[in-house]
C-alpha cells in the first residue's frame, strides 16, 4: 500500500472532536483490544524466539513493536489533546459569540 502525505490543515474545533470520538471508539472495540493483544505477543514471541546472533532480525521485530505502540499512543493522543484543544477551542468560540452579542445590545443602547 502506497504511502499518503497530506497537507496538515488546520482542523476546525468539531474536525478535532470528531477525530477524538473516533479514536476513543477505536481504542474501546474489543475486536481492536484483543487484536492488539494478539499482534503485541506474537511479536514478542518472535523476537524471543530469534537468535540472539541475528540482530538484524530481531531489530525488525523491535521495530514493529515500536510502531505498534507508536499508533496506538497516536491514538490515545487524539483522544486526551484532541477532546481538550477541541474544548477550548469551542470555549473560546462561545465567549466571541457572547461578546458579539453583548456588543450588539450595546449598539442598540446608543
Amino acid at each position: 500500500m502506497a504511502r499518503k502525505r497530506r497537507r496538515s490543515a488546520a482542523l476546525s474545533p468539531e474536525e478535532i472532536l470528531r477525530k477524538a470520538q473516533d479514536a476513543r471508539f477505536l481504542l474501546e472495540l474489543p475486536v481492536y483490544q484483543e487484536t492488539w493483544d494478539q499482534v503485541e505477543t506474537e511479536l514478542y514471541d518472535v523476537w524471543l524466539s530469534t537468535p540472539n546472533n541475528d540482530p538484524q532480525a530481531r531489530e525488525a521485530i523491535w521495530l514493529q513493536v515500536k510502531a505498534l505502540y507508536a499508533m496506538r499512543k497516536r491514538l490515545e493522543d487524539w483522544v486526551g489533546k484532541g477532546e481538550q484543544e477541541a474544548k477550548i477551542q469551542l470555549a473560546k468560540r462561545k465567549a466571541e459569540e457572547e461578546r458579539d452579542r453583548l456588543r450588539t445590545l450595546e449598539r442598540r443602547d446608543l
